[in-house]
């Protein structure tokens, strides 16, 4: 997961802690769960928009967050976790990067960045995140105009295949 957001990255932790524990749990001590650093402020901000996440995923309340002022607690009735993980997953610039370059192979970086409303220097900070993880797997997104996905200059071979998860 080392190509999420670390925001995001943040909301899968938070999830399944909450899951594990299957129980109410102050935002101190899921604070102390968390491998991330984070303040309490943006522990409680998060949560509610993990909270409003989740009312978008589950509309049926099978699933839902229940929040108060000093604690919360994730209520599951028999329903799987992965459309949430998905949501939170195909949220992130990262994955819609690697989303664009599967199924277009090439695209332009202006036009990508203006429809995800970000700057140039952003997709480039995020293609550099992406070119460590990628070159595990001989893989290199290269930044112009367009974006592409190749193997790394002096690779010979079949093509490897990419799997993203965790």
């Amino acid at each position: 997961m080392i190509y999420l957001s670390k925001y995001n990255q943040l909301k899968i932790e938070i999830i399944e802690i909450l899951s594990q524990i299957n129980q109410e749990i102050s935002y101190n001590d899921l604070l102390s769960k968390l491998s991330k650093g984070v303040g309490i402020h943006s522990l409680i901000s998060l949560c509610k928009e993990l909270e409003t996440d989740i009312s978008k995923v589950y509309p049926e309340k099978n699933v839902y967050l229940k929040i108060n002022s000093s604690s919360l607690q994730l209520i599951r009735y028999s329903s799987t976790l992965l459309y949430l993980y998905d949501e939170i997953f195909s949220s992130d610039l990262s994955y819609k990067i690697i989303e664009s370059l599967f199924y277009k192979r090439s695209f332009n970086s202006e036009k990508f960045c203006h429809e995800q409303g970000i700057s140039l220097s952003t997709l480039r900070r995020k293609i550099t995140d992406l070119n460590k993880y990628l070159s595990h797997y001989q893989l290199h997104i290269s930044v112009s105009s367009r974006l592409t996905l190749q193997k790394e200059p002096g690779v010979k071979g079949h093509n490897k295949m990419l799997v993203l998860g965790h």
